[in-house]
């Protein structure tokens, strides 16, 4: 059975020009009429799509589309006759079509002039209905609307009040339409929207049709496409980025090239001031070298002069020792000199043989030191050879792990290998820098584990997503079911209250159980809903019980009353005669009376009627009697009278004391005495009637028409009663009749009696019913385990999002530890020029372990060659050492040939002497002495003064390299600073980058390179530099560039003005920057600009692949041929809709949405697009990712030119979102049939040549159907609405009946607009019409209602009115 949703009513609380205001539907059907300005569409428009979705877009609320119309006009009013602030409702109540199930829907709306306004939306489920016992204001002398707190406190566990609109979208969605995706739901809300367009009035052509139909299409959402434009907006991050890198690089670029040419000015000067200075240097060490050569000459030349003077002095000695001896000659004495001589002469040979033997000694000392010395030198040679071999081995090694410090310390070492070398710094340095390449392979290793952690995690994220959105969905389709569940057994609880017979749950207990079952979850228990169907139940069957017992009270009741009436009978029928009625304590006075054995009668059985009295009288004269008190008054004989008042237990009764009258009219006219007395004397009776006279004017008086009086008493007999108790025959008369009477009455007590048992049955039965149909009440299984499935997919969710939440932490701390690791190698691996891989840094690590072993080796054949030069030095000195002792040997032995020729002289003179025995000869000989005498003085002074002028030459020489000295420590102080100038120059890097050893060819070679002398000085060349600096440092200031002096000297007042001089040669300009925080040279900023221009390229590059690739084709195209599918059932299900729709024309429509074409030779047509999309993206092969990526890169390229072309600044954000809706790679075609004709496409100009009815037809058949069509993917129980304004309008009488007849085939609800339709066609069966009445913009409404019922049209009278 149908039991469907349906509208209800519809109702505004002070909003717009409606104080209060609730429309009545008929069948979920109204027709809103009025002129222009009535007020129609913004009535029709605050409930849909307003109260569908709760989108207050401005252009939502106007039907034209604009933006004039906001939610705060209507609640606050005009701005100049306006309230400041104020709340209004709106509400939509729905019902079941063949139950009273109830559900309401509304919001509400809080203004605030010049501020942003307030909404919430409500839902009302337990029966409540807004305007009878629920109401949405308060009454305080005026109605004051609920604030949203008041609306939730009325509504309690009744409903629910939510804010935002997603929320209330899905409130509303969830009550009345059960889509299983909201996405559906708003599409659904789209297309109502493009529906109710007055365009459909005025635009009436096919083209219409399509555009209605592409905008009710559900587009990719901000979360579908948040993947996209996340790698969007970085891919502009990283252009921006690539922009400013761009700007950054090219002002690196120009301030490199000054400072190119800076450097290039510097290098080439201190190379030339250093080539000069050491060409200067080596002149004056020639000079140098060439004195101090003179002055070695001259030293030989005084010591030959020397030599020479001795020489003469001891031939002078000689020649006057001669002399002596010839003047004083004397044979002995020349004969003992003789010996004497001769034996000094054997003693000088025997020194001198020892000298020699000395002499020799230490020439073979000489010779072995000399070997020893050659030796040394040989293995310093291959020490050095061995050491240039090592260095050279050992460059590729430093180069593998770029350990620059080997370059420095190769230079160092290959300039004088023989030099010193300290170790441990470069020691120091490398294993500074093997630690820092340690740190490195940590880092890198820690990276790779961390990344290798991050991307597990970030799979491991993206299955707990998918599965949260499982579960998510499971838990959304578990709620939609629990809310079905309610639904149906809220069905089966008012059907069942329909059908019951005595189980009927009160109006309260229905609203509380609404409330119950719709709060009903996963934490409630069903006994509550059983203790309310309980506590119904039980108060039902009390007010059975207590009729139950009033039934039975009234059923003792009659059964007492028969008993009683039984007894009564057979009283009478065992009674003689009948009595009057007597009280208890007459009974028990007459009791005594007997007992005394005091005889009386009472004076009705002692009395009888005269014959022919007629039973008038008769009836007039007992009535007037027990009035009196007499008619069972007792009689006793006058001898037991006194007795009466000395026994007091004789009291509560009557007696009859006569005083007989005689000669007057009494009694005895129409009584006798009864014949058959026995105890009592019939004087004493008679005594008694003629005691009672006729005459009313004596004390005890009574005549036959009933008149009595006694004593001061007077009265008169009704005449209704009949004789009963005088006579016999009265009495036997009376006692038959009263037994039939009582027999009677008896039957009539049996037969209520009888009809009380049924009633008690029948009480009984619905106390029965009533117990059978509460047991056969509501069965909590379903409800109980939908509840489980809630609460179980609650679980599962909420674990799952802990497992999400968890997972996300993990993830955000894996990204930062991949962020801070990165950020860590940088650090580390900042200064080192080596690709940031583990493999190249293992390597490298590897090569530095091995470097050092290396350099071990080459200390240690450092140290040996250092040995080798320590033995060598102390071989020299000892080979020095012994030639001076070989100086000091040959110097004594030469003492000794000196002293032994002038001894031999002497001997040989004294031989001669000895031979000259004669004067003659003597005298000659002491002739040619004395001539000897006279030249050797004049010969001596000659040699002593040639020696004076060698000597003050070579003492002029020496002051004149003294002199050279100083200026050559000057030179040579110079030569150093100029020679570390451009040593740091090079070192610096900037320029040259040489590898030669020798610092002179290196200068020499950039001289031969550049010969010409830059015409510009120092300070021009600084100057353009630095203005070249501050016009592009703007660009660079987060590098915080920064130039300064460096390689500068502080002030000496010792350093004269050459060396100041040179000292401001080496003062260069140095040009440094700030990378990530550490202080670099410019030459390493621009590389590092360089490197993040190409890093920055590769990374926009990769962004682009994984934009094109892993966003687009592995995650959004799946969303979007989702969509497409879903479009395309859709479509599938209006052309099944519209093939069995009875147009009554003949005419049949049907509907294709065909695929694009592509634009150029790069994109792919929208079939083969489709296909690669629908396809598994992991399974596409390159070419069709390739494929994919050209095509939406080529629409990007064309979309982007289109924009430059219109000078439109889109972001690319928009043209991507353009270019993804999926909506536009399609378009719609209507297709049209006439009986026995072939279907044609319906065009524009098809169309207008269509008849009236046809035009209505293809316009209408097509959008219901799309309308029909959405609604078949919501909830079996779901609302089927729809809006029109001005509707129909264009269309013909004949064609309108025809629209509505497709509505109700279409089981559609409306509410529709129009100024000219009633509505009242033969093909509405039902229709409620309320015409708005709003004269000269009046600030209020008039609402006229009418009902159609299919034949007539009636005004609706409210009944207050």
């Amino acid at each position: 059975m149908d039991n469907r949703w349906v509208i209800n009513r519809a109702g505004l609380v002070n909003f717009w020009y409606y104080d209060e205001e609730t429309f009545d539907f008929s069948q979920g059907r109204l027709l809103l009429r009025g002129s222009n300005g009535s007020g129609k569409s913004v009535t029709m428009q605050s409930f849909i799509p307003l109260l569908l979705d709760g989108n207050k877009s401005p252009e939502r609320l106007d039907p034209f589309g604009s933006k004039a119309r906001k939610i705060e006009n209507y609640i606050l009013g005009d701005d100049e006759n306006g309230k400041d602030e104020s709340i209004g409702y709106l509400f939509m109540e729905f019902k079941k079509k063949h139950s009273n199930n109830r559900a309401t829907i509304g919001m509400g709306f809080k203004a605030n002039r010049g501020k942003p306004m307030k909404s919430w939306g409500f839902s009302i489920t337990d029966g409540r209905r807004i305007g009878e016992d629920f109401f949405l204001y308060k009454q305080m002398g005026e109605k004051i609307p609920l604030t949203r707190k008041e609306l939730e406190n009325r509504i309690g566990d009744g409903g629910q009040v939510v804010e935002g609109q997603k929320n209330y979208m899905k409130l509303v969605n969830d009550l009345v339409f059960g889509f299983d995706d909201l996405d559906e739901y708003d599409e659904l809300v789209k297309l109502l929207v493009q529906l109710r367009s007055p365009k459909l009035s005025k635009d009436f052509k096919p083209t219409v049709i399509y555009e209605i139909m592409e905008n009710s299409l559900q587009p990719l959402s901000e979360d579908d496409l948040r993947p996209m434009s996340e790698a969007i907006e970085n891919m502009d991050n990283i252009k921006s980025r690539l922009e400013v890198l761009k700007d950054c690089k090219g002002a690196a670029d120009r301030i490199r090239q000054a400072f190119d040419r800076y450097n290039q000015f510097i290098v080439l000067d201190k190379a030339r001031q250093f080539y000069d200075h050491h060409l200067r240097l080596e002149q004056q060490k020639n000079l140098k070298n060439k004195k101090t050569r003179e002055i070695d000459k001259a030293g030989k030349e005084i010591a030959s002069l020397k030599e020479k003077i001795i020489k003469l002095e001891i031939v002078l000695q000689t020649q006057q020792e001669k002399k002596r001896e010839l003047e004083s000659h004397d044979s002995v004495k020349i004969r003992e000199k003789i010996m004497q001589t001769e034996k000094e002469i054997q003693e000088l040979a025997t020194q001198r043989f020892e000298k020699d033997n000395q002499h020799e000694t230490k020439r073979q000392q000489e010779r072995d030191l000399d070997n020893q010395v050659s030796g040394y030198r040989q293995n310093i040679e291959a020490g050095e050879r061995g050491i240039i071999k090592q260095l050279t081995e050992m460059d590729d090694l430093a180069e593998t792990f770029v350990f620059d410090e080997h370059d420095f310390m190769r230079d160092e070492v290959k300039k004088d290998v023989t030099e010193p070398f300290d170790f441990g710094y470069v020691t120091t340095i490398l294993k500074k820098h093997t630690e820092i390449l340690s740190q490195a392979v940590k880092a890198l290793e820690k990276e790779k584990q961390i990344s290798e952690a991050y991307e597990k995690c970030v799979m491991e994220l993206d299955l707990l997503k998918k599965e949260l959105a499982e579960k998510e969905r499971l838990r959304e389709q578990a709620n939609r079911q629990m809310t079905e569940i309610q639904d149906e057994m809220l069905e089966k609880l008012y059907q069942k209250n329909q059908d019951n017979q005595e189980y009927i749950i009160s109006v309260d207990g229905l609203s509380q159980l609404a409330r119950v079952i719709r709060q009903f979850g996963p934490e409630s228990n069903f006994n509550d809903i059983a203790q309310i169907l309980r506590g119904e139940q039980i108060g039902l069957e009390e007010l059975k019980r207590e009729r139950l017992f009033i039934e039975q009270s009234e059923w003792a009741k009659i059964n007492k009353e028969k008993s009683e009436k039984q007894a009564e009978l057979d009283y009478w029928k065992k009674m003689k005669d009948p009595e009057p009625a007597r009280a208890e304590k007459v009974k028990k006075n007459r009791e005594k009376l007997v007992a005394l054995g005091i005889p009386h009668i009472p004076l009705y059985k002692a009395l009888d009627y005269v014959d022919g009295v007629d039973a008038a009288t008769q009836a007039a004269i007992e009535e007037a009697m027990a009035d009196m008190g007499i008619l069972d008054a007792l009689i006793i004989p006058e001898t037991f009278r006194g007795q009466l008042g000395s026994m007091p237990e004789l009291s509560g009764d009557k007696y009859i004391f006569p005083a007989p009258q005689f000669m007057v009219h009494s009694m005895n006219q129409y009584l006798q005495v009864e014949t058959s007395l026995a105890e009592i004397s019939p004087e004493e009776v008679a005594n008694v009637l003629t005691s009672i006279l006729i005459d009313e004017n004596h004390h005890t008086h009574m005549d036959e028409k009933g008149n009595y009086s006694l004593g001061i008493l007077r009265g008169k007999a009704s005449g209704r009663d009949t004789p009963k108790f005088i006579g016999s025959s009265a009495r036997k008369k009376y006692r038959e009749e009263q037994q039939k009477a009582l027999e009677l009455e008896l039957a009539a007590i049996t037969d209520r009696l009888i009809g009380q048992e049924k009633v008690l049955n029948q009480v009984k039965q619905e106390i029965e019913i009533l117990k059978r149909e509460f047991t056969e009440g509501l069965n909590q299984e379903d409800l109980v385990t939908a509840a489980n499935v809630v609460k179980q997919a609650m679980f599962e969710h909420v674990m799952v999002s802990k497992a999400v939440a968890k997972k996300s932490g993990e993830e955000k701390i894996l990204y930062e530890a991949v962020k801070k690791i990165k950020e860590e190698i940088y650090r580390i691996t900042g200064r080192i020029t080596l690709p940031v891989n583990l493999e190249t840094y293992e390597e490298a690590q590897i090569a530095a372990t091995t470097y050092l072993d290396e350099l071990h080796k080459l200390e240690k054949q450092k140290l040996h060659l250092d040995n080798f030069q320590i033995s060598l030095r102390g071989a020299e000195n000892r080979y020095e050492e012994v030639l001076q002792e070989i100086d000091d040997v040959l110097y004594e032995i030469s003492g000794l040939n000196t002293k032994r020729a002038t001894l031999a002289l002497i001997l040989t003179n004294l031989s001669e002497q000895l031979k000259l025995t004669d004067y003659e000869a003597i005298k000659a000989e002491l002739e040619q002495c004395l001539l000897a005498l006279k030249e050797l003085p004049q010969e001596k002074e000659e040699t002593v003064i040639q020696l004076e002028r060698v000597r003050l030459g070579s003492e002029r020489l020496t002051e004149d390299i003294g002199n050279l000295e100083q200026t050559l420590k000057q030179h040579e102080k110079i030569y150093s600073i100029m020679k570390e100038a451009f040593k740091e120059e090079l070192q610096l890097g900037y320029a040259v980058k040489s590898v030669k050893d020798d610092l002179f060819s290196v200068a020499g070679d950039l001289l031969a390179k550049n010969p010409v002398r830059d015409k510009q000085n120092k300070d021009q060349v600084t100057t353009r530099i630095v203005e070249n600096l501050n016009s592009n440092s703007q660009y660079l200031r987060d590098f915080s560039v920064n130039s300064q002096y460096i390689f500068e000297k502080e002030w000496s007042e010792d350093e004269d003005e050459a060396v100041e001089k040179a000292h401001e040669i080496r003062r260069r300009l140095n040009i440094t920057a700030k990378v990530t925080g550490k202080v670099v040279n410019f030459y390493d900023l621009s590389d590092y600009l360089k490197d993040s221009l190409e890093e920055t390229e590769k990374l926009l590059r990769e962004s682009d692949r994984e934009l094109f690739e892993d966003i687009l084709v592995k995650n959004i195209s799946k969303k979007i041929s989702a969509r497409i599918f879903h479009s395309e059932k859709w479509v599938d299900n209006m052309n099944q809709l519209m093939a069995k729709m009875d147009t009554s024309m003949g005419l049949s429509f049907s509907l294709r949405w065909t695929n694009k074409k592509a634009e150029t030779e790069e994109q792919l047509d929208t079939r083969k697009l489709v296909n690669l999309l629908k396809m598994d993206g992991n399974l596409l092969r390159d070419e069709d990712l390739n494929a994919l990526s050209e095509h939406f890169r080529s629409k990007i390229t064309l979309a982007r030119r289109a924009l430059e072309e219109k000078d439109v600044n889109l972001t690319f954000h928009s043209i991507v979102k353009d270019i993804l809706d999926y909506r536009k790679w399609f378009e719609f075609k209507l297709f049209f049939k006439k009986t026995g004709h072939l279907s044609k496409e319906l065009t524009n100009n098809g169309f207008f040549k269509f008849s009236g009815g046809e035009k209505a037809m293809a316009m209408y058949v097509p959008l219901f159907s799309a309308v029909n069509a959405r609604y078949e993917a919501a909830g079996k129980e779901s609302a089927r609405i729809l809006s029109l304004d001005e509707a129909f309008a264009g269309v013909d009488e004949q064609n309108i009946r025809d629209m509505f007849r497709l509505l109700n085939d279409l089981d559609l609800s409306y509410i529709i607009n129009s100024q000219i339709l009633w509505g009242d066609y033969d093909t509405v069966d039902s229709l409620a019409i309320s015409e708005l009445i709003r004269p000269d913009n009046a600030d209020f409404v008039t609402v006229l209602r009418y009902h159609w019922n299919g034949k007539v049209r009636k005004l609706v009278v409210d009944d207050a009115s």
